[in-house]
């Protein structure tokens, strides 16, 4: 895990007690991790409140309440620990789980050195640790942290940053998107704005807001409003692409029609075109039988017969080409019946 003194604090959450304690065993070998286990979500909460953890690991089939419900119950105290469930029925539970980059999903069983390189390069990865606000992005995107609050009925605050700047905020009360405001405006507009923006979310949970409802609407019609502005987003995009193609053939149109017209008026005989290069016929027409041979010998009838069309380009009716042109087309080589003429074999 390194050799810094920073020591991480790892909460484990399984209900199956022998594997609970092996993977305990595993991760304490490392004497950078400090590890702590709970065999039910309500238990692996006191954990959390005692000193919030910087990873999760947790079962999702768990007594009581699943292990889904953890990712709420972290959005209500404004803990931004990546959480990695381990589960035998990922699929069961597909539907419910969040996505965004503190969130992984694996299915058991998992080694307990997959475990360790899991855990090692988990706390790695660049994601923010312990409270949201405290620095750094948080696990979770804009329109992640609304469905969580709006599944568990939360009052929170969300502030959108971008660039380390704050650029707008949105309240939610009991679940409902109450108000938003940003630096063009309040209300829906702003809310639209924000949850397109992208930008980087500190959660905090509150007891109540002061302010008057600006919104007062669900959260799951006000995203579906921002999914639909953000397809007619990209569909204008891609006509402005199209436009911009279209535009750009026109002008290459315009231009070599200006290039016809001057030369209309420039007679041929005042005009010096470049020499070809002389091209050595029978050097060409060599080497191309020299291929067709080669591959005859190699097996490869198909490279021959192109060898020996290219020879008969540069020197039709050659009766040695024709020949093995034929004794190819006679195998099948290429389809078709053989060449007339000459049938002598090469």
């Amino acid at each position: 895990m390194g050799t810094s003194n920073h020591t991480h604090r790892v909460l484990i959450v399984e209900d199956e007690p022998e594997l609970r304690r092996n993977m305990v065993r595993a991760l304490r070998k490392d004497p950078s991790l400090q590890v702590v286990d709970a065999g039910a979500v309500e238990a692996a909460l006191l954990l959390v409140d005692e000193r919030a953890p910087d990873l999760i690991l947790s079962d999702l089939d768990l007594p009581g309440r699943s292990g889904v419900e953890l990712i709420g119950e972290l959005v209500k105290r404004g803990v931004a620990a990546p959480v990695v469930f381990i589960s035998g029925h990922v699929a069961s539970f597909r539907g419910e789980i969040p996505t965004g980059p503190g969130i992984d999903v694996l299915s058991k069983p998992v080694g307990l050195e997959e475990l360790r390189n899991l855990v090692d390069e988990r706390l790695r990865r660049p994601v923010a640790r312990g409270p949201v606000g405290a620095g750094g992005a948080a696990p979770f995107g804009v329109a992640d942290y609304l469905q969580l609050a709006s599944l568990g009925a939360h009052s929170v605050v969300l502030r959108i940053r971008r660039d380390d700047h704050e650029i707008g905020h949105i309240a939610v009360r009991d679940g409902v998107v109450w108000s938003a405001a940003d630096r063009a405006g309040t209300g829906r507009e702003a809310f639209l704005r924000l949850v397109l923006s992208g930008g980087a979310v500190d959660c905090r949970t509150v007891d109540m807001l002061d302010e008057a409802a600006q919104i007062g609407q669900s959260v799951e019609a006000l995203l579906l409003e921002a999914a639909v502005l953000d397809d007619e987003h990209a569909a204008q995009l891609d006509a402005e692409a199209a436009d911009a193609v279209e535009s750009v053939r026109a002008e290459v149109a315009r231009v070599g029609d200006a290039l016809d017209a001057v030369l209309g008026e420039v007679p041929l005989d005042d005009v010096e075109l470049p020499e070809a290069p002389e091209v050595d016929l029978e050097q060409e027409f060599q080497e191309a039988c020299d291929r067709g041979v080669d591959a005859l010998l190699g097996r490869d009838f198909v490279a021959a017969r192109e060898a020996f069309l290219a020879a008969d380009r540069w020197k039709p009716g050659d009766r040695l080409v024709t020949a093995n042109l034929a004794r190819l087309a006679a195998m099948g080589i290429g389809g078709g019946s053989a060449p007339e003429g000459d049938r002598e074999d090469g």
